[in-house]
């Protein structure tokens, strides 16, 4: 006999952002919205510290009028890597860009067409893979 309900459904933690966050590993699996006017950092934990299988993802729900900067920890661990794959209509990074240089990072960039863009990041081998969606 199948089951339903809330049992079995695939509900999701949703956070809407709309100032400076520090994302903490109790907070795996939330989906988070950027609804921010202005522009802001977002933390999240080390790799190591977040542990595998780790995931959350980011939406943006209004068109970003300023750069939003996601961390990958305060402090990057030496060898700890992100690696971004984006999808969009052009081919082209337009939307989610990755940084380097010391501190990994992750820019939602200033678009008026970033509604609905999103980027899922995963923590699997100790490292950061990201899966980004844009429309531009």
């Amino acid at each position: 006999m199948a089951k339903s309900g809330f049992a079995v459904s695939d509900r999701k933690k949703v956070e809407v952002l709309s100032a400076d966050k520090t994302i903490e590993p109790h907070d795996c699996g939330t989906v988070f919205l950027l609804n921010l006017a202005t522009a802001h950092a977002i933390t999240l934990p080390t790799a190591a510290k977040a542990g595998e299988g780790w995931w959350c993802r980011f939406i943006s729900s209004v068109a970003q009028t300023h750069d939003v900067t996601i961390t990958f920890g305060a402090t990057v661990a030496s060898g700890e890597t992100a690696t971004l794959l984006e999808v969009s209509t052009d081919g082209a990074e337009d939307v989610w860009s990755l940084g380097g240089g010391g501190t990994e990072t992750l820019v939602v960039a200033n678009a008026a067409d970033t509604i609905g863009d999103e980027a899922e990041l995963v923590v699997a081998n100790g490292v950061w893979w990201i899966r980004a969606i844009s429309k531009s």
